[in-house]
């Protein structure tokens, strides 16, 4: 079962526990976990196949604590009974300090006592049977018969010794650390292959421990009351170079054990607590040595508590005692005892004594041990913030061509360990969230780089002239020689910092060797472009075999591959010497016109000048401050520079965002204090849900707990019953508008003869339609009271654009309480399997936010930019304001092209729009010049003398002085009418008929009902027609395109839509802005990374006094399907980098609503996915379901022509003696699939089926290039075939539909 466990985690499976916990019972799993710990007890199991093997088992058994049997079954032996190996005094002062933990204890110990008790009187009983027995025949076997066999793959029978102490709870992790300490203190200098990867993983596991609260705990002071990393770090593995990996292992296991983090109240500890901590401890030494030293140690105890900070003083002071001295001042702090310094002496091996020490005798090893030991204790930690301040955001040569964050192996990756953290379940603070993900993002970035680095220099064939300098034979896309490079400025570091504030450098290129498209991308540099600058100087050795770039593409395949498997040292092999980084803030031609300036762009009638161009540039000012440090004068040197695809080279605006979160020292508040618990894993997962939050009518005078105007959600009273099937008690009244507005009656007033009761569908037909407002009382069984108060749309105005675009979707049960979560506050997260309107929900969602709460502000975060663009045009298709929209990043130009001919979804909204900052300013300017000339031409048909609609200004005192008072006058002589029920002509009344002359259709027929409504719908034109006017008026003050398109953001926009790439890049911006909102949501979010999840959240700046304005969060997304995507192997088996906050969040066990019902594909389809919904066993009526229209529309009854089913998989034999193959890492193609493909596409359009109904996918962008050529010769020019709609990759089609798909796998050589 081991073996079987480990196997499926190495095979990316998914709660590897979950068949064994199905099918055992908790006592059944219990027994079996014991029999596991027997294995331990095994001599000499770390040389032993099955050692390493047991330790895997163990690391994924304590990440799997989501599943509730391996928690209660695996914490019990990290629990309180492992302190039964603390010294009594220890114990008494850490049980001292927690009142509860001594309850605890005294409990433990009870039961301890109980077992003793039950267990001598079972020995007497034995005794007494055995003396009452007759002898009998004992037959002998041998020792091989008597002992325990457990056979590994490849070693011989190991044995289990017999154990006399049982107690495993209080033992077993405490004996597992003790055999770990003697197998790496043993008189060994070399250890063997199996022996070293054992205790690689058993540190492994020991940082996975202590890096979780609940398995840290009580194993952190058990640690430290051993001394363990003093024991660790004065052993041979860790002081010998070759045993890099244990060394880096045992780093993170010690910065773990030194975190600044209290083990028991889970709080972080801030700069001061750990000063205030560091103080005490020294001033109890100062004491100490005051009281029995002071001859000795004088200065010591005058020293200041900074210099007895640092090693060197206290090394200085030390170094003069005796072996007796310093044993005594390690017992009285309470570090060591005198029996445990007996067992450590015992422990400890024989090492060269250190050469400040003149005597050389037996006791130096343990002198050195104890100030070891002491050191540990008085030396803080130096603070790992300002480490990572100094830490380059650019990668450099050294960080790109380190192996070790490398499987050796990717076959035998379940056994190697990396020296790199790990996403989990839970994290410790905020801030070790962070750290971990700066970490594993930084190698992630950097693995990504180093690929586009190889391939752009292995293109730019490098080699040497007659000179010896470096010349480049070849070309490449994203690479060109540098012509020069100089350091255009230093500035002075900032006050009390040490690196430059700032570093430019002037970078001269020539473009003169490229042509078209090529031409063109390298002219399109943007402010904030990120490139690379490299210095090769190419050995001798290597310029044979480095120059392909002439060859054919075959030729090039084969020696491209021969290049891999020499060239293990890349940088070596290509004589790469230095690689910085730097980002573009100026681009120049040679007339010195700055050309990347889009808000004064060039229109020079002869276009750019010259070929040459000049690029500054500004540097990592760390890096600079490193390599003056280090005597590196590297920057003249440089004589290449590449550049990225701007969408994958974001890296530096992620990395610098998490950076600055870290030293944010406001980030506990940022994130909101009713989701704190629940990000890092802790407490309640149903905490953040809105059953769980007090709402902001929890303390008022209402019965209600829910209050919210449902708007257009419900199509009809019918509508509304189904979507809450749990309900048995409805009201059902009406709601009355008063001053066009939504007035609620009171509960007392409302419940009139017009109320049906406890009406299910008894009464519907008699019930007035939508609008719908709904209260709703919430029951602990979920059976909620629920009344329903309809109320009448208030009428906009008498013209076609005045009407509102309305929901005509049927929301399911499981939608409706999808977007019921999502309205009230707290964290809604939502499951949308394909075709169950994710996108739909969302926007309902926003919809009722929008309507319900007119003073706040929502912010819309998706993954890609095709998924934000499709829910911005849903958006435009409901009742939303466009002056409230905006749309933030580059993937506005898609939104602008799809919105260019006909507008959302062929509606006619926002037809020819731009949704960015400049283009909603360009907007707004232009729809203010159009409301001034309406206030204009109303002025002149009420008489108004002068240019009233000249300004905003002007045209609101004309509202307040002239229009504000003719409405006021006509509404109370309306209303007196209205009320005496007189029938009169309202025409003659209203004063603005002159204005309405041009409406559509007649506003007075006589029927006074009807011309009142028509009426208030023309006043309501006019108000909001001044209201629009004085939101413009900001316009005419701010003169600036960058102060107006700041004002939109800030004050005007409602809606703010952005990626989650693009939150990373715009958040010191919109921090410097004050910006603030109240609703997140997030599309795709099991497609985001966990700290591009965070980041959304992390937009505002918390208020001191109230926290975080945050009220929503709303995640929707499919944790079946893709997960984010990571190229870094390692990263993605060993740091499980590839998970999402919206995965994690599912595996603690926060509700969620699951979208139930599908409507996309036919049912027999459906069968191929919806297996991944199963029933769960938190939610039974759980699943995956076809919605009614799968069954009776037309297109889904209809066979395909052409085809015998409906779908089918196909295997593509060898084509030419070839299947799967790899002209580079990771680039993989299949030409027969990509031949079979193109085929059945041709022969689907030759039978009638139309290109744009059709898409090919494939699961790598090597096969879709491959496609895309392949369509190039055969389709492209002929209109018979033409290209179909889409060719592109799974993960990039992600959210997107269409009719007909044909998808190509690529890989044969391996099953999976």
């Amino acid at each position: 079962i081991i073996f079987l466990i480990n196997e499926k985690s190495s095979d990316f499976v998914n709660n590897i526990f979950q068949p064994l916990t199905r099918a055992w019972d908790e006592t059944k799993f219990q027994s079996f976990f014991t029999k596991t710990i027997e294995i331990s007890f095994i001599e000499n199991l770390h040389e032993e196949q099955l050692g390493v093997q047991y330790i895997q088992f163990l690391i994924n058994f304590y990440q799997s604590l989501d599943n509730a049997i391996i928690r209660k079954t695996g914490l019990r032996y990290l629990f309180l009974h492992i302190w039964q190996k603390l010294s009594p005094s220890r114990l008494e002062t850490e049980l001292s300090q927690y009142p509860q933990l001594k309850k605890h204890w005294q409990h433990i110990q009870s039961k301890n006592e109980q077992k003793i008790l039950v267990a001598g009187a079972e020995i007497d009983s034995k005794k007494k049977r055995k003396r009452n027995e007759p002898v009998k025949q004992i037959t002998t076997k041998s020792k091989k018969q008597k002992t325990t066999e457990m056979q590994s793959p490849s070693t011989e029978t190991s044995t289990i010794q017999p154990r006399k102490d049982t107690n495993y709870e209080a033992t077993w992790i405490p004996t597992l650390i003790e055999n770990y300490l003697k197998i790496i203190n043993s008189d060994s200098v070399t250890f063997s292959n199996i022996t070293l990867i054992y205790v690689e993983k058993f540190s492994e596991l020991l940082g996975d421990l202590l890096s979780q609260l609940p398995t840290r705990r009580f194993l952190n002071t058990y640690l430290d009351y051993i001394n363990f990393i003093p024991k660790v770090k004065r052993c041979h593995l860790y002081k010998l170079g070759q045993y890099k990996l244990f060394k880096q292992l045992v780093n993170l296991i010690d910065s773990y054990i030194k975190f600044p983090f209290h083990d028991h109240t889970g709080k972080a500890l801030s700069t001061t607590d750990i000063m205030v901590l560091n103080h005490a401890r020294v001033s109890k030494l100062q004491h100490i040595i005051y009281t029995d030293y002071y001859d000795v140690l004088k200065d010591l105890v005058f020293s200041s508590i900074g210099q007895l900070s640092k090693y060197e003083t206290i090394r200085k002071y030390f170094i003069n005692l005796n072996i007796e001295q310093i044993s005594d001042i390690a017992i009285k702090l309470g570090r060591l005892s005198n029996s445990s310094i007996k067992l450590d002496k015992q422990l400890l091996i024989k090492s060269v004594a250190d050469s400040e020490r003149i005597d050389d005798d037996e006791n130096d090893d343990l002198f050195e041990y104890i100030f070891g030991v002491l050191s540990e204790y008085l030396i803080p930690r130096s603070n790992q913030l300002d480490e990572i301040n100094l830490l380059p955001l650019y990668p450099t040569e050294e960080l790109l061509w380190d192996d070790s964050n490398l499987f050796k192996d990717d076959n035998k990756s379940t056994i190697q360990s990396l020296a790199l953290p790990k996403l989990n379940l839970q994290f410790l603070t905020n801030y070790d969230y962070l750290l971990r993900n700066f970490q594993l993002y930084r190698v992630e970035s950097s693995y990504q780089i180093r690929e586009d680095i190889e391939d752009s220099v292995r293109r730019m064939g490098p080699s040497q002239n007659d000179n010896g300098a470096t010349i480049f034979n070849g070309w490449s896309r994203m690479a060109l020689p540098i012509e020069s490079l100089s350091i255009d400025e230093v500035a002075s570091p900032k006050l009390g910092e040490l690196v430059p504030a700032r570093v430019h450098a002037v970078v001269n290129i020539d473009l003169i060797k490229l042509k078209g498209d090529i031409r063109v991308e390298w002219e399109s540099f943007r402010e904030h472009d990120i490139v690379f600058l490299i210095c090769i100087d190419i050995p001798n050795s290597a310029v044979n075999i480095v120059n392909t770039s002439s060859e054919n593409d075959s030729t090039k395949i084969q020696k491209d591959a021969v290049v891999n498997n020499i060239s293990i040292d890349f940088a070596k092999t290509y004589g790469i010497k230095y690689i910085r980084g730097g980002e573009v803030f100026e681009y120049r031609d040679e007339d010195d016109v700055v050309l990347n300036d889009y808000s004064r762009p060039d229109e020079r009638a002869n276009g750019r000048s010259g070929s040459k161009r000049k690029l500054r540039i500004k540097l990592d000012p760390a890096q600079y401050y490193l390599d003056l440090k280090n005597g590196k004068d590297c920057y003249e040197s440089l004589n290449l520079i590449i550049r990225r695809d701007p969408k994958e080279n974001n890296f530096k605006a992620i990395l610098e965002t998490i950076r600055d979160i870290m030293n944010d020292e406001s980030k506990g508040q940022s994130i909101p204090s009713w989701l704190q618990d629940v990000f890092l894993g802790y407490g309640s997962p149903n905490a953040a849900t809105y059953r769980s939050l007090p709402t902001s009518l929890t303390n008022s005078s209402s019965d209600f707990d829910e209050i919210y105007d449902y708007c257009d959600t419900f199509l009809d009273a019918l509508h509304i019953v189904e979507s809450f099937p749990d309900t048995e008690k409805f009201l059902f009244g009406n709601l009355k508008l008063i001053n066009g507005l939504c007035e609620e009656d009171s509960i007392q007033s409302a419940e009139s003869n017009d109320i049906y009761e406890n009406f299910k569908y008894d009464h519907v037909e008699n019930l007035p339609a939508p609008p719908y407002k709904v209260y709703i009382k919430r029951e602990s069984n979920n059976k909620d009271i629920i009344k329903v108060l309809h109320y009448d749309r208030p009428n906009r105005g008498p013209y076609p654009d005045d009407k509102p675009l309305f929901n005509n979707v049927r929301f399911t049960s499981h939608q409706i309480e999808a977007i019921r979560s999502g309205m009230n506050p707290g964290l809604t997260v939502i499951v949308g399997p394909p075709g169950t309107g994710k996108t739909d929900t969302a926007v309902q969602i926003i919809s009722n936010l929008y309507h319900n709460f007119p003073t706040q502000k929502i912010v819309i975060v998706t993954h890609s930019n095709a998924a934000l663009n499709d829910l911005f045009e849903k958006i435009m298709e409901r009742d939303i304001d466009p002056r409230h929209l905006l749309r933030l990043g580059s993937g506005e130009r898609e939104l602008r092209e799809l919105l260019a001919v006909s507008g959302a979804k062929g509606s006619g909204r926002g037809k020819g729009e731009e949704f960015t900052k400049h283009g909603r300013v360009n907007w707004s300017l232009g729809r203010r010049l159009q409301l001034l000339n309406q206030v204009q031409h109303l002025g002149q048909t009420v008489g108004a003398i002068g240019d009233v609609g000249s300004t905003c200004e002007t045209a609101e005192y004309f509202y307040n002085d002239h229009i504000r008072i003719k409405i006021n006058a006509f509404k109370e002589i309306a209303n007196t009418l209205k009320d005496s029920k007189e029938n009169t002509d309202l025409s003659t009344l209203f004063p603005f008929n002159k204005y309405f002359e041009d409406v559509p259709e007649q506003l007075f027929t006589g029927d006074f009902d009807k011309d009142f409504k028509n009426a208030e719908g023309c006043i309501n034109h006019l108000e909001k027609m001044f209201d629009e006017l004085k939101d413009f008026r900001a316009f005419e003050l701010l003169r600036t395109q960058s102060h107006r398109s700041d004002y939109l953001l800030i004050k005007q926009a409602r809606i703010v839509a952005m990626t989650c790439t693009h939150a990373a890049i715009t958040r010191k911006r919109l921090l410097e802005l004050d910006f603030k909102y109240d609703s997140l949501i997030m599309e795709e979010a099991a497609q985001v990374l966990e700290v591009e999840t965070l980041i959304p959240i992390l937009l505002q700046k918390s208020n001191t006094v109230d926290g975080c304005r945050l009220q929503r969060v709303v995640l929707i997304g499919d944790h079946h399907q893709l997960p984010p995507i990571i190229q870094h192997v390692s990263l993605k088996k060993y740091s499980k980098l590839d998970q999402s906050m919206f995965s994690r969040l599912i595996r603690l066990g926060v509700p969620y609503v699951i979208l139930n019902k599908q409507g996309r594909c036919r049912a027999d389809m459906a069968l191929l996915f919806s297996w991944r919904y199963d029933t769960d066993e938190l939610y039974p009526d759980y699943g995956l379901y076809d919605l009614p229209n799968v069954e009776v529309d037309p297109i889904f009854k209809k066979a395909n022509q052409g085809f015998v089913h409906t779908f089918q998989f196909i295997n593509v034999n060898e084509f030419k003696g070839i299947g799967e193959f790899s002209p580079s890492p990771y680039y993989y193609q299949n030409l027969g699939e990509a031949e079979y493909v193109v085929a059945v596409y041709q022969y689907m359009r030759l039978i009638g089926y139309p290109a744009n109904k059709i898409s090919i996918l494939t699961t790598y962008n090597g096969q879709r290039n491959l496609i895309t050529d392949i369509l190039s010769q055969r389709c492209k020019n002929s209109k018979l075939f033409g290209f179909p709609r889409d060719v592109t990759t799974v993960d990039k089609f992600q959210g997107q539909q269409n009719d007909y798909i044909l998808l190509s796998l690529v890989r044969t050589e391996s099953i999976g």
